[in-house]
């Protein structure tokens, strides 16, 4: 067991006081007796503490996948925590040991891809004459048959890692209904990888204005940002750059 940090603090008070690394040195073993502490309250319940994301399942990872989703220290889960598929272990053992290959010089030149809106956007359905939770389960029928869509049309090792938490969209869906205008905030180092191509296309649909402003501008030169300026203008005719 760690030495009471209590009784250190009392003694070296008498002394006159602490320097700076008596406090750091005090303050570590404070945290260490009560993760002791924790430690030992939760093997007297026959429970163990949880890690900062637990691996669950849920009805929204078809094919027998599994979700990464954040949760507390006491193991919860709220309702808007990200939840994504998690991958093989396998899968990021073999990309961290590719990651320590040497570059190599030449090759040929870095390919630009093109966004793409392939993935869609899981949209709300219409409110008809239902109830609350008539609505609420056409809503998860209507985003499982999306979700399952998806991991059917593309391999897993294809797609980006995307939101599987219906709860995280009815948040947005909420969001743009009740929008007169929508600002989209884009890294001007990269805005493409920012402005998805599918809620663009949705807010078009919507004729929802779209103001599409460029974050961190002192990071790059000011031709640099015109260029993305008229590019977005180009790809993103709707919207306001």
């Amino acid at each position: 067991r760690h030495r009471d940090w209590r009784a250190t603090l009392w003694m070296v008070n008498r002394k006159g006081g602490l320097s700076g690394k008596q406090k750091s040195v005090l303050l570590k073993q404070k945290r260490a007796q009560q993760a002791d502490d924790r430690r030992d309250e939760s093997a007297g319940k026959g429970a163990r503490l949880p890690s900062a994301a637990e691996d669950v399942a849920a009805a929204g990872a078809p094919g027998g996948r599994r979700l990464m989703q954040q949760v507390s220290k006491k193991g919860h889960a709220n309702e808007l925590s990200t939840a994504f598929v998690r991958e093989e272990n396998k899968a990021v053992a073999g990309r961290r040991l590719a990651a320590s290959d040497p570059m190599g010089r030449g090759g040929p030149p870095p390919v630009a891809l093109e966004p793409s809106s392939a993935l869609g956007l899981p949209s709300r359905p219409a409110w008809a004459d239902r109830t609350p939770a008539e609505q609420a389960a056409e809503e998860e029928a209507s985003f499982s048959a999306w979700v399952e869509d998806v991991h059917a049309r593309f391999d897993d090792s294809h797609l980006s890692p995307f939101e599987h938490n219906l709860e995280v969209w009815r948040q947005l869906w909420r969001v743009l209904e009740r929008s007169d205008v929508v600002l989209l905030v884009a890294d001007a180092r990269n805005p493409s990888l920012h402005i998805p191509p599918a809620l663009y296309a949705h807010l078009a649909q919507k004729k929802t204005p779209l103001v599409i402003v460029l974050s961190k501008v002192d990071l790059v030169t000011l031709a640099h940002i015109e260029a993305w300026r008229r590019y977005i203008g180009r790809r993103c005719t709707l919207a306001f750059p």
